[in-house]
């Protein structure tokens, strides 16, 4: 099943080598690795993760690397907004390492704003590697499983799971829409493209409302009485995930 060009992360979650390794393991381990990751705040710890969720995630779970990259693409379109932000700079002077004249105004980078961007990026890719890491080997059935036995309030656990559903639903709908539209040339020129965004906007509106609707319909006809209920299997932790995460753990320590 696909959303939006994207494989369903859960879709790939189930397929994991690393599905049926303890999920209440895999929620410590990866939530550790990155509270660990962003109290250390050094650059080595993070490149660290980033490369070892990567080996984790594509090559202990299995998961195809071009999808990996592919997940990876959409919070990347989000840290580079960032990056610009942080590593341009506006003077009236030429000034820093490269300077681009715009009129009366100097658009300059400076050493330290490529530095800082570069930490940045690191940064935002080694917290990122960390939960796709767990997304991508943990269904969202064992993950609330986990959530519950952590005494998390039940109506946070159905509001996650309910949104993180709508998600899918609304992105598939967004492309069906938005074919739609371009088989009519719907995207032809300035003032078709605005009319055809703002009717797309107003229909994913009213649709959500009534899917909403007729998703809680469903539940209710179904036995539901305010708990969402998934079937569950966790193995138990065995020796070697003990080992992993002592090794892990003491390699973080000392790059830190």
């Amino acid at each position: 099943m696909e959303h939006s060009g994207f494989l369903s992360i859960d879709y790939n979650a189930y397929g994991s080598a690393l599905n049926g390794v303890n999920s209440v393991y895999k929620v410590v381990f990866f939530t550790a690795a990155l509270i660990y990751g962003i109290a250390a705040d050094k650059f080595a710890v993070y490149l660290f993760m980033m490369l070892s969720m990567l080996f984790i995630t594509v090559c202990m779970g299995k998961i195809k690397l071009g999808y990996y990259f592919r997940v990876m693409r959409i919070p990347a379109i989000f840290i580079a907004l960032s990056i610009i932000a942080v590593a341009v700079n506006f003077s009236a002077t030429k000034t820093g390492l490269f300077t681009l004249r715009l009129g009366g105004i100097n658009v300059f980078v400076t050493e330290k704003g490529v530095k800082d961007s570069i930490g940045i990026v690191i940064r935002a890719f080694g917290a990122l590697s960390c939960m796709y890491a767990l997304a991508l080997s943990t269904p969202m059935a064992d993950i609330i499983e986990v959530l519950r036995k952590f005494r998390l309030p039940e109506i946070i656990i159905e509001l996650m799971f309910l949104i993180y559903r709508f998600i899918f639903v609304l992105l598939d709908t967004l492309e069906n829409m938005t074919r739609a539209a371009v088989s009519r040339n719907g995207y032809g020129g300035i003032r078709n493209s605005f009319c055809s965004f703002g009717s797309i906007g107003k229909n994913l509106l009213l649709y959500s409302f009534g899917k909403a609707n007729a998703t809680y319909n469903a539940m209710e006809s179904r036995g539901y009485e305010g708990r969402l209920a998934f079937y569950s299997e966790d193995n138990g932790i065995g020796a070697a995930e003990v080992v992993l995460f002592i090794l892990y753990f003491a390699v973080m320590i000392c790059l830190s």
